[in-house]
């Protein structure tokens, strides 16, 4: 999956989370090259209804995904 491609699908996760009142969200991206990890990070820092966002623990995938606490 290519960058925009991948934010686009997070921008209609982030919005399912919030209509459905889903605090916290895991995105599985895998690992790959790491790009599509940093284009989905980069992203989530300037997004307005995120709170915070990091790698997952182990137990969720740990570097193959992110958890994302919404506002």
């Amino acid at each position: 999956m290519r960058g925009d491609d991948a934010i686009a699908k997070v921008n209609d996760y982030i919005e399912d989370c919030l209509l459905h009142h889903i605090p916290n969200g895991i995105i599985i991206h895998g690992i790959g090259t790491l790009t599509l990890k940093k284009v989905i990070a980069q992203h989530l820092s300037s997004h307005p209804n995120v709170k915070s966002h990091g790698q997952a623990p182990l137990e969720q995938g740990g570097i193959v995904a992110t958890v994302v606490t919404f506002k």
